[in-house]
This record gives structure tokens, C-alpha cells and sequence, in this order.
């Protein structure tokens, strides 16, 4: 529809009040479509440029964008190939003025604010957005990691393991069912040994897990709150205590 309306009657009135042939027009369109192709051209350049890689991510820093380039341009340009559109990309301005951790995903990846820049983090395709736990004792795969949910009676001489991928929870703490998800922006945690809670962009960092990796480390909810994070740790409102 666009096209031959364009065809039928857009062109047909530019020639008429411009006095111009076909063969301007085409001539004038190839001129456009060159200096549009020199411009994708040096865009992509400028951006390889101008990208910094890391192992699992990829930033663009904030003071890298000239006055002179329209950094909407710049961020289309960059993440429109990993599904953010126009919508998205005016969003990724806005998390420049954001705390650090704030992001915007796309069914392909993650863009999320550092201290340098826009961090972009491809995401995996097999990582699902949630996976719910209906009772404490079944098996789930997350990331082809497989994940075991076990309830036991707390023996006398029951000591808490204390190892990364063991988390031990006072399942009487617990409203099931229970939601193994990727982590929100403005997600909270109230991490064992504190009376409040914290931004769980916060809790990653303090454990060093990079923004591009976070995904991989899932959090655990019940009804009511988050009740830890898949391999990091537990939430105080869970700890099992002496009354257990």
C-alpha cells in the first residue's frame, strides 16, 4: 500500500510542481541510497571502534559519544540486531540518568547501566523466564543445571552445609509454591546476617557476579518474597535456627 501510493501519487506531484523527470528522481534516490550506505558504513565502523569487549559482555561508555552523533542513532544502530526497538532504545537513554543495575531486555539480550556505560549481555536460549516448584521434594533443570529440592527432619546432630550450590532453607519459613525466575530490576533481597534489605543489582555485585552472568544465577521465591539466589546464598526471613 505504501509503495504504490508513494508510486501513484506522491511521485506524481513532486514532478508536477517541481518540473523534474524520472531520471532526476533516480538519480537524486541513488545519491540518498549512496550517502545512506556511507553512513550505515561509518556507523558500524565508529561503533567496532568504539565497543569494549569482555568475556561476557560487551559496553559502550557513556563519554565515548561525541556532541556532534545522536547517540539514539548510535544505540539503534548497536542494538536494533538483538531486538530492541525504537521503544526499547529510547528507554536505554533514559537508564543512563539511572541507578547502576537498571535494564531493559529484549527476547535476545540484556542492556543494563554501569558506572562506565551500556552494558549489552546476549542472553541464553535455553534459559527460561521462570520454572515453578509446586512441593519441597522434585527435581527442576535450569540452564541444563540440574536443581534437587529436598525436605529432612533436623536431626541433633544437623550442621549447615556451608557450600555455594547447597542451599539449606527452615521450610516451615516457606509458603509453596515456589518460583525459580530470572532476577527484576528493583528485585530485594534481605541477605542472611542483615535486619533489612537490599537491591539484588546491589547483592550481585557484592558477590562479584557480572551483570552478563546474572541471568545464570536464578532467584528463589515464594508467595511472599525472595528466599535466596541459586548458588549465591539464602535470605535471613529463611535461616534455620536452634527453634527449627
Amino acid at each position: 500500500y505504501s509503495r504504490n501510493y508513494l508510486r501513484h501519487q506522491i511521485l506524481p506531484n513532486i514532478k508536477e510542481r517541481f518540473e523534474i523527470s524520472d531520471e532526476q528522481i533516480k538519480d537524486h534516490s541513488e545519491k540518498l541510497q549512496e550517502h545512506q550506505d556511507w553512513w550505515n558504513f561509518f556507523l558500524k565502523n565508529w561503533i567496532d571502534e568504539n565497543l569494549i569487549h569482555e568475556p561476557f559482555s560487551t559496553t559502550l561508555p557513556f563519554h565515548s559519544i561525541p556532541a556532534h552523533l545522536s547517540a539514539s542513532t548510535i544505540l539503534y544502530h548497536w542494538l536494533s540486531p538483538y531486538g530492541f526497538s525504537t521503544k526499547d532504545i529510547e528507554a536505554i537513554l533514559e537508564i543512563k540518568h539511572s541507578q547502576n543495575g537498571s535494564l531493559r531486555r529484549s527476547p535476545q539480550a540484556v542492556v543494563t547501566k554501569t558506572d562506565m556505560g551500556w552494558s549489552l549481555s546476549i542472553i541464553h536460549p535455553n534459559i527460561p523466564s521462570s520454572i515453578r516448584i509446586d512441593e519441597p521434594n522434585c527435581t527442576v533443570n535450569w540452564d541444563g543445571i540440574k536443581v534437587e529440592c529436598r525436605s529432612f527432619l533436623k536431626s541433633s546432630s544437623f550442621e549447615v552445609v556451608k557450600k555455594a550450590n547447597f542451599l539449606q532453607m527452615d521450610i516451615s519459613k516457606i509458603q509453596f509454591p515456589l518460583t525459580l525466575r530470572i532476577w527484576s530490576n528493583g528485585d530485594k533481597i534481605q541477605p542472611l546476617g542483615m535486619s533489612g534489605t537490599m537491591l539484588l543489582s546491589d547483592y550481585y555485585t557484592q558477590k562479584k557476579i557480572h551483570t552478563s552472568i546474572r541471568n545464570k544465577f536464578p532467584v528463589i521465591a515464594d508467595q511472599n518474597k525472595i528466599i535466596g539466589v541459586l548458588g549465591l546464598g539464602i535470605a535471613q526471613s529463611v535461616k534455620i535456627t536452634e527453634t527449627t
